[in-house]
């Protein structure tokens, strides 16, 4: 191989990769005298001069002359010479080394020819050539030129991949046979005006050979001759798809930013929320180029269940089907969650089903409900806690994961509305209950009589109630100290009073809390309770002095007039207990011997009684028993009231008191043909005074015989319930009616009544029976139907 190259007339130099002279045949080193060491300054120091690329590194120096032919003027051994120099890489191996071949251009070598002119012309024509084609193969463009009779000059690589043709099969042909009948119609338009010498831009749409749609923007660029005539025309032809997507996913971006600002503007400026809502329901729409949506919050019920409620919807209209609930204004909610809806809420992750009706997740559509041709639900998430979801539907190309990222600010923003209402309503719900609070505390000021004040001591000002204003007759006017503010309505005989037990406070002896008087805002003097207490600073010193006035001009009146009559009812009372001693001790001994007396007189033998005396005396003895009867009923109850009655409890059959009792009162049942049975057990047995017990029953037992017609029935039964006795007195006889029966036991009015035989009473045996049963501790009540008879119950705990 070197021999070969020894015998050519060119000069041939073959480096390394990095330019060491690795080899110069015989023409270099005759015609350079070239040597290893002046290599660089002889060869390519020359190669910097002129058009040649600046020397920033060799090996791009060397790349950007590769296949190319540069002429250039290099010192010899006999002088300057023109030579023309080729570079090269040697061999396949992007890391071998460089060729460099130079040609002799305008001397006689050897055999004495020169360069010729024109293959220098050409050469540098082919090499313009295959510059041009260099540059337009790698420009990301279909670039082409045709002619003024629309003939195909020239393509580059692009435009032939586009085409799916060789440049052979392009170039030479009508742009109308390049480019078929289709294409050619949609940009004849184009080509006429750019062969009338204007420039033209247009975009088209078109389709690939797989089917997508790309985006161009084309360009086509008359070319003149010196006259100014169109000689053809270039076109380049740019595929902006990319460009195209990337600026829609720019617009995208800046709508969803448009929206979020929009949104946040919208409440800020205090809009309801439905209206920020609807505002982001309308972007999101366009955002993501859905037919319809929903954006919907998740709410509980009182029972803790959840639902979900529409705070903005468009394009869907429901009628009502199951697990839809539809509230005029009031949004759409949802209680049913077995369904697309569904899984956003119970998953709290992205639902994207581009085919629903084969989705196991679908429940189909309610009624009056759109097509549902795919879905994609987003969970609105702030915190970790699920605030609520929005849903599209029925997106042409269907929905991915990468639109459901891109709304991720979206999210945000709802969730931050979402929970940013709620923190507002919560305010606004603790303001309505603080008005109310405060109306309320006016209010009850205003009945109680009572105001507060709250003194702030390094201000020293004063802020109240109106309530101290209605209680007394401040000065609010003016700007003055607050305490002697505090003392402009206290009446001036206890102003001394006052200040001195606000100062001690002040001092640190603790709170006050006086009474005192004001003058009224009417001129009147009232009576005031004041409260005061001190709160210390982080300092310890005093910060503020809060307190209450109390106007107890009406209770203090009240307690007065309380005491007057206190007084008088302790008189009366002594007055009643000296009365009752004298009927005790002054009436009971006359009523006794009296009745002694007439006994007497009826039973005596020595000296007869006519049977008009008899009846005379009979009579009166009749009155006098009935009157010392009332005489022991007022004392037996006013040993009750006054408490002077003792309680001895022991435990009694109910058996042995009813019989005890019944054969006591069996000569008065005789008397009007009446029974007396008793329906008792031996096992019932009540804690219980006997004495005081055996009086009630008598009481009941008497007032059954006395209402009872004659051969009637007086029933004496015991019944156990549970801890309880319950002795029970059943007669038969007249009954009493209703409006009676509730003023059996009322001292207040006359309950007496008349028996079947024209028997009298007190009226206050049941009054005497009630009382004695409470203390006791045991209950008594009376049932009774006119005519049908009367039922006594009393109830004990059993003693057993």
């Amino acid at each position: 191989m070197k021999e070969a190259l020894d015998l050519t007339r060119e000069v041939v130099v073959i480096t390394d990769r990095n330019l060491t002279l690795s080899f110069a045949n015989k023409a270099a080193k005759c015609t350079l005298g070239c040597t290893e060491g002046d290599f660089w300054p002889a060869i390519i120091t020359p190669l910097l001069t002129g058009d040649s690329p600046p020397l920033f590194d060799p090996h791009k120096l060397i790349e950007s002359s590769r296949n190319r032919s540069v002429l250039v003027e290099l010192n010899t051994s006999s002088g300057k010479r023109s030579f023309i120099v080729r570079l090269d890489t040697t061999g396949s191996d992007p890391d071998g080394g460089f060729a460099i071949l130079l040609e002799q251009a305008d001397k006689r070598i050897n055999d004495g020819e020169t360069y010729p002119a024109e293959r220098r012309i050409g050469d540098d024509l082919k090499n313009k050539v295959e510059q041009i084609n260099l540059i337009t193969d790698n420009i990301p463009a279909f670039v082409s030129y045709f002619d003024k009779n629309e003939k195909v000059v020239f393509v580059n690589r692009m435009y032939e991949q586009w085409l799916s043709k060789d440049r052979a099969d392009i170039v030479g042909k009508s742009v109308r046979e390049a480019l078929g009948e289709e294409k050619y119609n949609d940009v004849k338009d184009h080509i006429d005006t750019a062969l009338t010498g204007r420039k033209v831009s247009f975009g088209r749409a078109w389709t690939d050979p797989d089917g997508q749609e790309k985006r161009f923007h084309g360009t086509y660029v008359p070319h003149f001759d010196k006259r100014r005539e169109v000689k053809g025309v270039f076109t380049l032809v740019s595929d902006i798809t990319r460009q195209a997507q990337a600026e829609k996913e720019l617009r995208k971006s800046h709508q969803l930013l448009n929206a979020i600002s929009a949104a946040q503007s919208l409440y800020i400026s205090d809009a309801k929320s439905s209206a920020v809502f609807d505002t982001l329901m309308s972007t999101l729409i366009s955002l993501t180029d859905s037919e319809y949506g929903f954006i919907g919050e998740k709410l509980y019920e009182p029972d803790g269940s959840a639902y979900l409620k529409t705070v903005a919807v468009t394009g869907i209209k429901w009628e009502d089907g199951s697990g839809i609930t539809i509230k005029d204004g009031e949004g759409v909610e949802f209680h049913k969650f077995d369904n697309l809806l569904g899984a956003v809420i119970s998953e709290e992750k992205p639902v994207i089903s581009n085919n629903p009706s084969d989705d196991p997740r679908s429940a189909g559509v309610p009624l009056g409900h759109p097509a549902l041709v795919n879905f994609m639900g987003l969970p609105i998430i702030k915190g970790g806690v699920l605030l609520g979801m929005l849903g599209v539907a029925n997106r042409v190309g269907g929905y991915s994961e990468e639109l459901a990222a891109f709304l991720s600010p979206y999210l945000s923003t709802c969730a931050n509305i979402f929970e940013a209402t709620r923190i507002e309503m919560g305010r606004r719900d603790m303001e309505k209950d603080l008005r109310k609070n405060q109306d309320s505390l006016a209010k009850a000021q205003e009945v109680a009589h009572i105001g507060n004040w709250d003194w702030d001591l390094h201000l020293n000002e004063v802020t109240c109630s109106d309530e101290i204003y209605r209680i007394g007759k401040f000065d609010n006017g003016g700007e003055k100290d607050a305490l002697d503010w505090f003392l402009s309505a206290v009446y001036f005989d206890d102003k001394v009073k006052v200040r001195k037990a606000i100062e001690n406070t002040l001092k640190g002896d603790g709170g006050f809390d006086i009474e005192h008087r004001v003058i009224r805002p009417d001129g009147t003097v009232g009576i005031i309770q004041s409260q005061g207490e001190v709160f210390l600073d982080e300092a310890g010193i005093p910060a503020r002095m809060v307190g209450v006035l109390n106007d107890i001009t009406e209770r203090k009146q009240l307690e007065n007039d309380l005491r007057e009559r206190t007084k008088r009812l302790q008189e009366i009372n002594a007055f009643k207990n000296k009365m009752i001693s004298v009927v005790s001790h002054d009436l009971r001994s006359p009523f006794t011997s009296n009745i002694g007396l007439l006994n007497l007189l009826l039973n005596s033998d020595n000296d007869p009684l006519s049977d008009r005396q008899r009846t005379f005396v009979e009579t009166m003895g009749r009155s006098l028993q009935h009157q010392f009867s009332l005489v022991e009923s007022l004392l037996e109850l006013s040993k009750v009231y006054r408490g002077n009655i003792k309680i001895r409890k022991e435990t009694v059959c109910v058996r042995e008191l009813f019989e005890g009792c019944a054969g006591i009162l069996g000569h008065l049942a005789n008397e009007k043909g009446i029974r007396i049975v008793e329906e008792s057990d031996d096992s019932h047995m009540v804690n219980v005074d006997g004495e005081k017990m055996t009086q009630v029953v008598n009481n009941l037992i008497t007032n059954a015989i006395k209402f009872s017609n004659e051969g009637g029935a007086i029933r004496l039964v015991s019944e156990k319930n549970g801890d309880e006795i319950s002795l029970l007195v059943i007669d038969n006889g007249t009954g009493i009616q209703a409006d009676k029966l509730e003023k059996l036991f009322d001292l207040s009015t006359n309950s007496s009544s008349i028996g079947t035989k024209g028997e009298k009473g007190t009226g206050l045996g049941l009054s005497i029976c009630r009382e004695l049963t409470i203390l006791n501790n045991g209950s008594i009540s009376i049932t009774s139907e006119p005519e049908e008879g009367t039922t006594v119950r009393m109830v004990f705990k059993s003693a057993q």
